[in-house]
């Protein structure tokens, strides 16, 4: 299982610079099939165990991602992110391995976005468009989430393609802990099946702002990198 140590930010300007390092998730075997349904060790981006990064009232979540091919078997994905707290008990399937927190993902009817407490069983859902991502080619995507007003925004390689607002999203941060213990580029958990997502694809620049990032600045980041060819694919 890979290590990786995320970049969190305050209230600070977007990161500029090179890439942190790429990640391929799952380069040499496949753990998806339409029938797996074993709970094994997946390949993860994560952060250290034992440490705690703080909620924010207001989130933006930046990174970018290669996805390869459509995965399974929570229903056919390309790439995903999450970060919350785990539930230690990997044996029961009925239990949902992300005890509270957050998730982003691309299916083949477009993007959605999830938010779990510990006392709701399931995740809230938020479609985020039919905007479907293209394969094998690099993507890059800001997620803003204002727990305050819950107003949700989607920047995908330099244009806002989706906003919306949730009032279940309204609050969020006042009915889970203050704290999240992982953040997972390219991977996610839920009371699905496997109870586990990981892409087969590559992973990098993972940054969370602990706050509501202008659409010039998402776009900024978003963008940042379409008229280069940073990443050796």
């Amino acid at each position: 299982m890979f290590l990786l140590l995320i970049w969190f930010f305050g209230l600070f300007c977007p990161a500029r610079g090179d890439p942190i390092d790429v990640y391929f998730l799952n380069k040499h075997y496949d753990l998806r099939a339409n029938d797996y349904f074993e709970d094994k060790e997946h390949e993860c981006v994560i952060t250290p165990p034992g440490a705690e990064y703080r909620y924010s009232q207001q989130m933006t979540l930046c990174w970018r991602q290669y996805p390869i091919r459509y995965e399974f078997p929570t229903g056919p994905y390309s790439g995903v992110i999450s970060l919350g707290t785990l539930n230690s008990d990997r044996s029961d399937f009925d239990v949902c391995r992300l005890q509270e927190g957050l998730l982003y993902g691309n299916w083949d009817n477009g993007p959605w976005f999830g938010f779990k407490s510990k006392d709701n069983p399931e995740h809230i859902w938020v479609g985020m468009g039919t905007n479907v991502q293209e394969l094998q080619i690099w993507q890059h995507t800001c997620l803003s989430l204002d727990m305050k007003t819950g107003d949700i925004r989607l920047s995908e390689n330099g244009v806002i393609t989706f906003a919306t607002s949730s009032s279940l999203l309204k609050g969020f941060n006042t009915r889970i802990n203050d704290t999240f213990k992982i953040a997972a580029p390219g991977c996610s958990w839920r009371k699905l099946h496997s109870k586990y997502q990981s892409i087969y694809g590559k992973v990098t620049d993972f940054q969370v702002f602990s706050t509501v990032l202008a659409e010039e600045e998402m776009n900024a980041i978003t963008g940042k990198y379409l008229l280069h060819q940073m990443f050796t694919v």
